[in-house]
């Protein structure tokens, strides 16, 4: 589908890094965190055209976006419009996101202390950290880490309720496919509008409006991206670094 349009939307500066990292540390210990990363479907009507590519694992036709959050609930990444049955190594390897990853992009994560943080599914780069895969023989330290960076990694999860509870449209989206990835990056751009605003948060919460039930893809999926030697290198550093936090 390369007639497909994607976008992004980056607002990841210098400030931001810095205050976010500071949110981060102190809200969940974890240092040099810039963000949280995840994706979810999002249902839509059958496209008159290569029904096929947009059929789900839940036999439902849907888009993939993937999503990078703040601790405040702001998007700092988007990318959407992926066909549903995208196989998760296809939704990886196309975002700018994961090559400003693989290429240690300096505009992206200045220094190597920069990571944000994913599910195991995403694989452990350099500036991509992700929990140890418990088979029963994580020693403690490493069950702190992975507890810790799945506190953290939370943040994306509650951005996507709050964005499908607040625009209701995105749970299914009946429009003409081409125009859908501009539904939804208008959707995240107001989302991160009205997150600014603590009385419309608060309305949302008190309602019941936020979607806990969003389908989240990461979480069912092998890991896409190869382990990289930097990334595992630098996680028992993390580790280590934790100890006794």
């Amino acid at each position: 589908m390369s007639e497909m349009e994607f976008f992004r939307y980056l607002c990841l500066t210098r400030k931001s890094f810095d205050d976010t990292l500071d949110l981060i540390h102190k809200a969940y210990g974890i240092p040099g965190v810039v963000g949280a990363v995840d994706g979810c479907h999002i249902h839509i009507k059958a496209p008159s055209a290569t029904q096929a590519d947009f059929i789900d694992r839940t036999q439902r036709y849907s888009v993939i976006l993937l999503a990078v959050s703040l601790p405040n609930k702001r998007f700092s990444y988007i990318q959407g419009g992926f066909p549903g049955s995208s196989h998760d190594s296809r939704v990886l390897n196309s975002c700018s996101l994961f090559q400003k990853i693989e290429n240690s992009d300096r505009n992206y994560f200045p220094s190597p202390q920069y990571h944000i943080v994913g599910d195991s599914a995403f694989g452990l780069q350099k500036h991509l950290m992700v929990p140890f895969k418990n088979t029963g023989n994580l020693s403690p330290a490493e069950i702190n880490f992975s507890t810790k960076l799945s506190r953290a990694r939370v943040t994306i999860e509650n951005a996507i309720g709050f964005l499908k509870g607040r625009f209701r449209r995105l749970k299914y989206v009946d429009d003409d496919v081409a125009r859908i990835p501009k539904i939804i990056k208008a959707c995240c751009v107001l989302h991160n509008i009205s997150i600014t605003q603590p009385d419309k948060v608060d309305i949302l919460e008190r309602e019941g409006l936020v979607d806990d039930t969003a389908e989240h893809f990461s979480s069912s999926l092998s890991s896409a991206l190869p382990r990289n030697m930097a990334g595992v290198h630098k996680r028992p550093a993390l580790v280590r670094m934790l100890q006794g936090y």
